[in-house]
């Protein structure tokens, strides 16, 4: 039975089954496998802390200057209730929930690119704010030099047909 049971298929699966329940006893009760899932819970929150940090302020760079960024605060909104409930299961001491819950936070905010959306929105509304003032501006300037010369020319051309006809008295 010595050497034929390590080649065995039976053999294998029990040592496995043995190993696997050792691991189990000798973790659990010491707190090292719960040490790590509230290490990798911790380090998912902050991840996604830190990346809505950045995306709150891209959104808002975008908003001042004028930018439509409601449907990137909604997707804000959402991802921070993510995080808020990662907060909670952590809180409580529910590691694997927490990091699920920050994961889906950071997955929605990279998924959807919001940084770039963000920028993308800014330089739209920093060139529409240009172009509308380059409109109002230029325009009322050339419209006003406009209103000048057709004013000059018609004082001038009145002025000789009325001159003439009053005899040269203004």
């Amino acid at each position: 039975m010595g050497a034929g049971c390590l080649m065995s298929r039976g053999c294998v699966a029990l040592l496995s089954a043995v190993l696997i329940l050792a691991s189990f006893v000798l973790c659990v009760p010491s707190g090292i496998c719960t040490d790590i899932a509230e290490v990798d819970a911790k380090y998912s929150i902050v991840a996604a802390q830190g990346e809505l940090t950045l995306c709150y302020q891209a959104v808002a760079n975008a908003s001042n200057t004028g930018a439509n960024v409601t449907g990137l605060i909604y997707i804000l909104d959402q991802a921070a209730a993510n995080l808020s409930m990662a907060d909670l299961a952590f809180g409580v001491g529910d590691f694997n929930s927490s990091k699920s819950y920050a994961t889906q936070s950071l997955n929605l905010l990279v998924q959807n690119d919001v940084v770039s959306q963000a920028d993308a929105l800014k330089n739209e509304a920093s060139q529409a704010a240009f172009w509308g003032f380059m409109i109002n501006i230029v325009g009322s300037l050339v419209g006003a030099v406009a209103v000048l010369v057709v004013g000059f020319v018609l004082w001038v051309k009145l002025g000789k047909r009325y001159g003439k006809a009053t005899g040269g008295v203004n």
